[in-house]
């Protein structure tokens, strides 16, 4: 169910999901979901011209969630914003 899909469900649902008491920001999170589709091809014993196809995919779905990753350097950017307000 939708409900139970990781890949449906928003940012904020998986940092609770993740850190109910969101005593920290889970960072990047976008990024390391991109970096292990990437890893998983890098690893796969895929011919060399389907592994190229594979990447222009990869490359098209980090492209379409741009919005996406740029949202991640906002979280990281106001985290780190915090902590430096916090600890003066």
């Amino acid at each position: 169910t939708a409900d139970t899909a990781s890949k449906l469900a928003t940012a904020d649902r998986l940092r609770d999901y993740f850190d109910p008491q969101r005593r920290r920001r889970m960072l990047f999170q976008h990024w390391k979901q991109q970096r292990g589709y990437f890893s998983a091809a890098a690893r796969s014993p895929l011919p060399l011209r389907e592994r190229v196809c594979v990447y222009r995919h990869l490359l098209r779905e980090a492209y379409w969630a741009h919005g996406k990753l740029v949202d991640d350097l906002r979280i990281a950017w106001r985290s780190y914003i915090d902590r430096s307000r916090n600890a003066a």
